[in-house]
């Protein structure tokens, strides 16, 4: 038994740094999915009035899909999501249901991703949920605030004083 742990314990490292080289070879974002993926702040306006909002993104091309978390920073809720990406041309469309506390279905976003003044933008409608019917329409419109730095490289800034998050 002893000699079983020992032995498991110096295969770890090499198993490891087997998967470490394997996945070395693939890029972390298509280009697509780096251009989209971040951070996003604008307004949510609809019946009850204006809000701000921010949008925290990640899209998978290849996977067809989306995730991320919205928050009202009016009201400080947010909500979590997962849903649908489709590429469409240098943008696509997200179709989500977004998710209070974990497992209360709040409401259904539906909106297309795009350049607008050559930074990412996030135009659609948030149309809240009860018992399973839509039942009040907010507008979406956010532009990013943040970029990803890609792995392996430092981040860029005009401002001396700012440090790169990532090395």
């Amino acid at each position: 038994m002893m000699k079983s742990i020992k032995l498991l314990v110096l295969l770890v490292p090499v198993m490891l740094a087997g998967c470490s080289v394997l996945g070395s070879g693939q890029a972390p974002y298509s280009p697509l999915e780096a251009r989209y993926s971040g951070s996003y702040e604008g307004i949510l306006k609809g019946l009850t009035g204006e809000s701000a909002a921010r949008l925290v993104l990640d899209v998978s091309e290849k996977d067809g899909s989306a995730a991320g978390v919205l928050t009202n920073l009016r009201s400080n809720k947010s909500y979590t999501f997962s849903g649908e990406f489709i590429p469409v041309g240098e943008g696509g469309s997200l179709s989500a249901r977004l998710f209070e506390k974990g497992n209360r279905h709040a409401a259904n976003l539906t909106a297309n991703l795009g350049l607008s003044g050559g930074a990412a933008q996030v135009q659609g409608q948030v149309r809240t949920v009860l018992l399973g019917q839509e039942l009040m329409n907010f507008d979406l419109t956010l532009r990013r605030v943040a970029q990803p730095v890609p792995q392996g490289q430092a981040a860029v800034s005009a401002d001396p004083l700012s440090v790169p998050l990532r090395p």
